[in-house]
């Protein structure tokens, strides 16, 4: 519950009702304008005069939901509540979208279909032929991403800190709310811990590896997995450079693997704690999509592994598009809830979900963090065709808040920046 402490009383705002801010009575929240308002940046209002009849400014307010959603029946990370009644869906059936070239498609498959791609909702997989669209994106990041963190980030190598620092709270926030990640094994002479494996899908020159994954100080061994050669090759330089500003000393060992996600397939001998997938999901048909979360879920160390998938998406702020096709790089950034509809075709439930990283700039598409593990109880084997009704409480809850802000039929995207793509790995610029 959000509790409201102005006067005359408090009040108590039950999920899902209205909460209206008079921004007159938060002065210090509005970035305001000194030079040309001085008495409204000193938490004064502003005078109307015949000199200065108009004032206009923009407030945003960002509101995340804190209560706990689940099924009618108990499960775990939630109790019974009634407020959700909404279903997930069970299909891409009803689903727009559009490329950077402006053309529009009116279903998931229209899109698959105009690049020669199968679509995930045949059950003809013989006939899927994807190697042009794969060839596609192969040849862009042979061509434009030269071996170094600016070249893997196309340009934006500042901006990394702050995606490093987010990732470490998400990590912490997923050890605490749910016992997973970051809890080191016990260890003593008589009784040997079991090591512990990370991987980091579509690693570049191991970015993650270096800031993320070895400073947790909690897994033995992190696999990097990387489709581009030249990449790769760099990787134990950049991880290892002890000269670097960003060397970090760890008894962890690392091992590379050239392959795509497509094609990878997980080790025999062990299983994996944490994998990570950063901004190369979005390469992937749904088809392979599906089949390669599949794989990762079968990797995981039973009851404890976790997926953590983070990449860009759409369909947010009042825009309707479920996917824009990228046709410079061969990619797609897909909605939030087309990313959880792929994740439960695969066998995989939401268990902890940060929907926008804060401290990225505004202007890009929005990057959500979300945790998957595999299903439990009867939805664990099941045939599955769509989202069921058991899915996790954070899912539901997810998707409780979209279905009560698809009254905005526009579709216009929020700018006409966001067809434009500046660099390797997802990030997309729309300043205006």
């Amino acid at each position: 519950d959000t509790h409201c402490t102005t006067k005359p009383r408090h009040a108590t705002y039950r999920p899902w009702q209205g909460i209206c801010l008079e921004t007159q009575h938060f002065p210090d929240s509005i970035h305001v304008d000194e030079q040309r308002h001085p008495e409204f940046a000193k938490g004064r209002c502003i005078l109307l005069t015949p000199q200065q009849p108009t004032y206009r400014h923009v407030v945003r307010y960002d509101l995340e939901y804190g209560g706990s959603t689940t099924t009618n029946s108990t499960s775990a990370g939630g109790t019974s509540n009634n407020n959700v009644a909404s279903s997930p869906p069970t299909s891409t059936a009803g689903w727009v979208g559009r490329d950077t070239e402006g053309r529009r498609y009116d279903s998931v498959d229209a899109m698959w279909e105009s690049q020669h791609v199968q679509s995930s909702s045949s059950n003809n997989e013989d006939n899927n032929n994807n190697t042009e669209w794969y060839q596609r994106g192969a040849q862009y990041y042979e061509d434009e991403c030269d071996a170094t963190l600016d070249g893997v980030l196309g340009g934006f190598a500042p901006l990394s800190p702050l995606d490093l620092q987010a990732s470490r709270r998400f990590c912490q926030a997923l050890q605490e709310q749910h016992g997973k990640v970051l809890r080191k094994n016990n260890d003593d002479s008589n009784n040997p811990a079991p090591k512990q494996y990370a991987c980091e899908m579509g690693a570049g020159i191991g970015r993650v590896t270096k800031g993320l994954l070895m400073p947790l100080q909690v897994f033995d061994q992190v696999d990097l997995v990387e489709p581009c050669q030249h990449l790769l090759t760099a990787a134990p330089d950049y991880i290892f450079a002890e000269d670097a500003d960003d060397f970090v000393s760890s008894s962890t060992t690392c091992r590379y693997y050239c392959s795509t996600l497509q094609d990878w397939q997980p080790p025999e001998r062990y299983s994996y704690t944490l994998i990570w997938i950063q901004w190369v999901f979005c390469y992937l048909t749904d088809t392979d999509a599906i089949a390669f979360l599949k794989r990762c879920r079968d990797a995981l160390e039973p009851s404890r592994g976790v997926i953590v998938l983070k990449e860009n998406s759409c369909g947010t702020d009042g825009e309707t598009d479920d996917f824009v096709l990228d046709l410079d790089d061969a990619s797609v950034t897909r909605s939030i809830r087309y990313l959880l509809y792929l994740a439960d075709q695969a066998g995989l439930e939401l268990v902890h979900m940060e929907r926008e990283q804060a401290d990225l700039p505004k202007d890009n598409f929005p990057v959500p963090t979300m945790a998957l593990a595999p299903k439990t109880g009867n939805d664990a084997n099941s045939n599955i065709t769509g989202l069921s009704n058991q899915t996790s409480p954070a899912a539901r809850a997810f998707f409780a808040a979209l279905d009560s802000k698809k009254d905005d039929k526009s579709g216009k995207p929020k700018s006409k920046f966001i067809q434009k793509k500046i660099n390797t790995l997802g990030w997309r610029n729309r300043f205006s």
